[in-house]
């Protein structure tokens, strides 16, 4: 198992860093371009996959750091999703009027089929599906589809935002209330693991507004920033491991302290190539369908008993199933956009 985690480890390297920008002399002051961000999302997607495979087995020592990961990559994805939510609509006054609609379709959408998915699965497959949980999934329950509530929390938070700063307009009382709500939120909030995203949402939108302040001090800090932010992960995961005492706030500090170690290593490596943009067009159905994978590999005694053949088998068919999702979900989107032209 050593030897098969090794493997595994170097193979994701070399996903990651393959024809890596490396700059050395100088910080590159371009380290949130969407280029980087949708690789290091897309990484995020990869290595959230690789830690529910391994909780699911006896993987042992050697996939540890991937078991503990997981928050961690999903903390690292909010924050470049609200990122990119308060950049876009500092960029475009119009940005707020088709937000909606634009955002909640690209979840919305992929969402429900997935949800058919599974549904089907458990009523054909497993032979039984509770609808109660189908209707309660949005009240803050565990959703149909597996490891998913984090696409609940983004069409809440869409939802806020966009109610936000549609009835309120640009002004600075609309800032206030959004972030006040993300803050409040986080701490308040019902789903304990929910808390560290939403604070690194909150401070992916801050980040955006005072970008131009971040850079100065990432510039000139980020070596500094690079190796105490590391540290405080470690130290906090290590400490939580230890204690088991107020677990969700150290999760949430150590997700915070990971976002800001990525971001400044972001301006000394930045991670493009063609792999990971292959992955970043299909990294939300690898959030949505790994767990059905795996649901319907567990069936199966012969797979579900080798741990090695579960793990590549899981990788394997979640990609190939995500890909297909995703190819069928632009088919979709390119068929309703010609419908609508031909309307006009």
């Amino acid at each position: 198992m050593l030897l098969f985690a090794i493997i595994v480890y170097v193979f994701l390297f070399f996903i990651i860093f393959f024809k890596a920008n490396i700059y050395v002399r100088e910080p590159s002051m371009n380290y949130l371009c969407k280029e980087n961000t949708d690789s290091i999302k897309a990484v995020c997607a990869i290595i959230v996959m690789i830690h529910h495979i391994s909780n699911e087995l006896e993987y042992g020592f050697a996939f540890l750091p991937f078991q503990m990961a997981g928050y961690l990559m999903v903390a690292l994805f909010f924050f470049y999703s609200g990122f990119g939510l308060c950049f876009s609509l500092l960029q475009d006054d119009k940005y707020i009027n088709k937000f909606l609609y634009n955002r909640l379709n690209k979840l919305f959408i992929p969402f429900g089929v997935a949800t058919l998915a599974y549904v089907c699965f458990y009523l054909f497959v497993v032979g039984e599906f509770n609808p109660i949980r189908l209707l309660s999934q949005f009240l803050f329950e565990e959703p149909v589809v597996k490891n998913s509530w984090f696409i609940l929390v983004l069409i809440y938070l869409y939802f806020i935002f966009w109610l936000c700063f549609k009835v309120l307009g640009k002004r600075k009382l609309s800032w206030c209330i959004w972030i006040i709500v993300l803050l409040i939120w986080s701490f308040c909030v019902f789903v304990p693991y929910w808390a560290p995203t939403i604070v690194c949402f909150a401070i992916g939108f801050m980040i955006a507004y005072y970008k131009k302040v971040v850079d100065r001090l990432i510039k000139k800090y980020n070596v500094s920033i690079s190796i105490c932010s590391f540290a405080f992960v470690i130290a906090l995961s290590f400490f939580k491991h230890k204690t088991g005492m107020l677990e969700d706030m150290f999760n949430m500090f150590s997700a915070i302290f990971f976002v800001l170690f990525v971001l400044s290593i972001s301006t000394r490596i930045q991670i493009h190539n063609r792999i990971l943009s292959f992955f970043s067009t299909i990294s939300l159905e690898i959030y949505l369908y790994h767990g059905l994978v795996m649901l319907a590999l567990n069936k199966i005694q012969f797979i579900y008993s080798r741990p090695i053949i579960y793990f590549l088998l899981t990788v394997i068919i979640s990609i190939f199933t995500s890909w297909m999702m995703a190819k069928m979900k632009r088919v979709l989107c390119e068929f309703r956009f010609r419908k609508s032209k031909n309307c006009r």
